[in-house]
């Protein structure tokens, strides 16, 4: 009986370490791929992200997200004018164009290698330098800070909304799918963030 307990037990102890990594992997995979866009990692990009998929994700919200913050589009319950009609489908070309061109793996370290070039420029003009990489776990404790919603939705899909940390009233929406062994990002979107939790992040910044 006794040692029927213990195997029991040693059953359940491995079932939450397994349950737990599980649960964790998929978060890890949104990490990695972030430290893989900072680093230029493009072999791995290639490898955990399905490209076409969240291209297509992104083109879609992304040009509703801009015409939408513009004040460029019309309310869904009203149909849109020519003109209004004519802005949206050149604003689409360009979006679209954008996202083909930039959304690779070699094209989004460099998006970011650019973004962190006019960050840089902003910092000097105050007067300021940047300062060195931050650890690993302070990186990853700001990171998490950002992140608004973070669920299975099935077995196989998890979803993550991480805020913009320039910007926190827009988030950042991806879906990861296991495909095999591993876990993708499949999908991404860019969304409205919550007008509270930005407000709250952006005091907490203070």
């Amino acid at each position: 009986m006794l040692k029927l307990l213990r195997k029991l037990l040693l059953l359940g102890l491995v079932g939450s370490v397994l349950a737990g990594a599980y649960a964790v992997v998929p978060f890890y995979t949104a990490w990695t791929i972030r430290e893989a866009i900072k680093a230029n990692d493009s072999a791995y990009l290639q490898d955990k992200i399905a490209w076409t998929s969240v291209r297509s994700t992104l083109k879609e919200s992304l040009g509703k997200f801009a015409f939408n913050a513009a004040g460029e589009m019309t309310q869904a319950t009203e149909k849109p004018g020519l003109w209004q009609r004519l802005k949206a489908y050149v604003g689409k070309g360009a979006v679209d164009k954008f996202v083909d061109t930039t959304v690779t793996p070699t094209g989004m370290a460099g998006l970011f290698e650019l973004r962190k070039a006019y960050k840089g420029a902003t910092v000097a003009v105050a007067g300021e330098t940047e300062g060195a990489k931050a650890p690993l776990l302070q990186r990853i404790s700001r990171f998490w800070a950002r992140v608004t919603r973070a669920e299975f939705i099935a077995l196989d899909r998890f979803e993550l909304d991480v805020m913009d940390k320039d910007a926190p009233e827009r988030s950042f929406s991806a879906a990861f799918e296991l495909r095999g062994f591993g876990w993708k990002m499949t999908e991404l979107r860019v969304k409205t963030t919550d007008p509270a939790k930005a407000a709250a992040h952006k005091l907490a910044a203070l």
